[in-house]
């Protein structure tokens, strides 16, 4: 079997490694692991490291570190996952991510993940020295491949896969990132708009208020 079955913006570094690393949106790179790479989404972001993850029984462990991604919050709903699950809607319970659901991937899918790792809670940490230290803890530590065979989400492989059928600019415009930053754009703009108007408006009064004071005065 080929792995990781799932594409994404990943380095694959030992596949019979026990840890696989999550850096959120920072930029780290560590040798002694399975696989290591981003997570900038609360929802396919996760589903993808879940796919890859389960269909491994050698990876034992899951290190998320990094910078925290601001408003999808993948990190701490990927905690909440972990601790919580999923309801019957397929929502993280108490999750803090934008939208927080997994949709294409099974139930059965998440419990095996929560079963198969260890998951370690370094959201923010970006010393590499920390995230190393973790590393070797988790190395000593392996318990051996977990006792059920890999599990292929098989078929929602295609959903999860990252095909690029249109520009990669139009892509971007169209992720959940793009939308994301356009609409805080929009609202920038609204914001500043309504800024000007109250002052210009507010300005336009006080001109009349001294105006008429004027007048009154030369009569």
């Amino acid at each position: 079997m080929e792995w990781p079955v799932v594409s994404g913006d990943y380095k694959v570094k030992n596949s019979e490694n026990p840890i696989a690393v999550v850096t959120l949106s920072s930029e780290i790179d560590l040798d002694d692991v399975a696989i290591i790479g981003p997570l900038k989404t609360e929802n396919i972001g996760i589903e993808k490291v879940i796919a890859n993850v389960i269909s491994n029984p050698n990876i034992r462990y899951l290190i998320v570190c990094g910078q925290e991604v601001q408003g999808h919050k993948p990190g701490i709903t990927f905690k909440a996952l972990y601790e919580n699950g999923i309801d019957a809607k397929g929502k993280i319970i108490d999750a803090e991510g934008a939208i927080p659901y997994i949709e294409n991937i099974p139930r059965e899918a998440v419990e095996r993940f929560c079963r198969q790792i260890e998951f370690l809670d370094m959201v923010n940490v970006i010393d590499e020295d920390k995230i190393n230290e973790s590393v070797k803890k988790c190395t000593e530590k392996n318990p051996g491949p977990f006792d059920e065979p890999p599990y292929l989400i098989e078929e929602k492989k295609e959903i999860l896969k990252v095909e690029r059928k249109i520009p990669k600019r139009v892509e971007e415009e169209l992720s959940i990132e793009g939308v994301y930053e356009r609409v805080m754009l929009y609202a920038f703009l609204k914001n500043y708009e309504h800024e000007w108007f109250k002052g210009f408006f507010q300005g336009m009064v006080l001109s009349l208020i001294l105006l008429s004071a004027l007048y009154g005065w030369l009569l």
